[in-house]
């Protein structure tokens, strides 16, 4: 893992880009009495217009939360997910 962390801290260095964008969770997609759990709406950081989300469609997102209890030795826990389409 430590070598890992190092690839990812010499690669931005060197290229002077970040390698993860910041977004914001805003609810779940819904009708006017449906919610659906399964599809989440996200805000990304810089980003707002559907043009400039052609980039980041198939791409990955974590959701990282902190939890009360320690599970594999940490209290960071992570969801993986996929941007499928601009809404």
């Amino acid at each position: 893992m430590g070598t890992l962390n190092y690839l990812l801290i010499h690669y931005s260095l060197v290229c002077l880009c970040s390698l993860y964008s910041k977004g914001r969770f805003l609810g779940f997609k819904r009708g006017q009495r449906t919610q659906y759990e399964h599809t989440a709406l996200i805000q990304l950081e810089n980003v707002n217009s559907k043009e400039e989300t052609s980039f980041y469609e198939g791409k990955r997102v974590a959701y990282l939360y902190r939890a009360p209890t320690a599970k594999k030795g940490t209290h960071i826990r992570c969801i993986w997910g996929r941007i499928t389409r601009p809404h």
